[in-house]
Parts: structure tokens; sequence; C-alpha cells
């Protein structure tokens, strides 16, 4: 059973749900049954797109709002024990399991998201899986896409975790 935190602020709509072992990062469905019967509606804000065994994305201009959940995943003390497991350090070093890529004003993070359901691929998934050993990586991989799209380097909250 996992916690539902409430969104702050900075990452308002998109919500977070931790568990002992990972998180769920969920956003907004989009027009849904436009893309299940094969239109491609311009990509409303907050929303997750998935596919299976590939990865997750969102829009550009939201990578501010989930680098803010991916802080909240890193204060929460689910993620803080996690990390002090005795097998995190050996996992955590060798996980090089990312990479991001932006087209146009979608990044995509390519990687071993847990997406649930049967969407067509890159379709909006409403919530994403991700495995607490993935969270660090995928932070530094998309503060990097947000220095690259802005110019600006995004803004930890002050006191956040690495």
């Amino acid at each position: 059973m996992g916690a539902l935190l409430q969104p702050t602020p900075e990452m308002d709509p998109y919500a977070v749900e931790v568990r002992r072992e990972s998180a769920y990062l969920s956003g907004s469905m989009g027009d849904y049954n436009a893309w299940r019967e094969g239109e491609q509606p311009d990509p409303p804000r907050r929303t997750i797109y998935g596919s299976k065994g590939e990865g997750f994305a969102v829009l550009a201009d939201d990578i501010p709002r989930v680098l803010a959940a991916f802080e909240q995943i890193a204060e929460h003390p689910a993620y803080t024990d996690w990390c002090r497991s005795p097998h995190a350090t050996e996992i955590l070093n060798a996980n090089l399991n990312w990479r991001t890529e932006q087209r146009d004003d979608i990044v995509r993070a390519y990687g071993p998201a847990i997406i649930y359901g049967d969407h067509p691929a890159w379709s909006p998934v409403g919530t994403v899986e991700l495995r607490y050993e993935d969270v660090a990586a995928l932070r530094v991989e998309l503060a990097v896409v947000h220095y690259e799209h802005t110019g600006r380097a995004w803004d930890a909250p002050e006191g956040s975790h690495p």
C-alpha cells in the first residue's frame, strides 16, 4: 500500500504516490479517446505519455513540474529509507539505464518505466511507475534537458536531496 502525497504548488497538477521500493508519477490523460481512435491531437500540458518497454514522455515545458515531483519523492521517508538499505548504493552506482531525447516540445525518457494497461505506443497513460533506483538518474537526465531547453539550471528547493 502506498501513500498519495499532496502535490506542491511547483509540481501541481502532477501527483506522486510513494511505495516501499517505487513511486507513481501521475498526470492528466488528455484526450485519451482521440488517441484510442488513432488521432494524435495537440499534446495537452501535464500529460504523461508512455510506451511499454520503452519509457515515458512529458512536454519539455513541464520538466520543472516533473523535477519538483521527483524532489517530493526524494524527500519522503520511504525513498530515504530505501537509499539507506544495504543494496541501494551498489544499485545506484550501477544504474545507467536511462537516456533522454527531446523531439520538438516532447521529452522522452527511455528506460525501465513501468506502464500498466493496454495503450498505443507513446500515448497518454496517466501514470508511470518508477523504481527508486531510477529516480536519481532520471532527475539528472531531466535537469540536463531542462538546461538545454531553457538555458537555465533547474533550481531545486532549498534543502533538497541530491
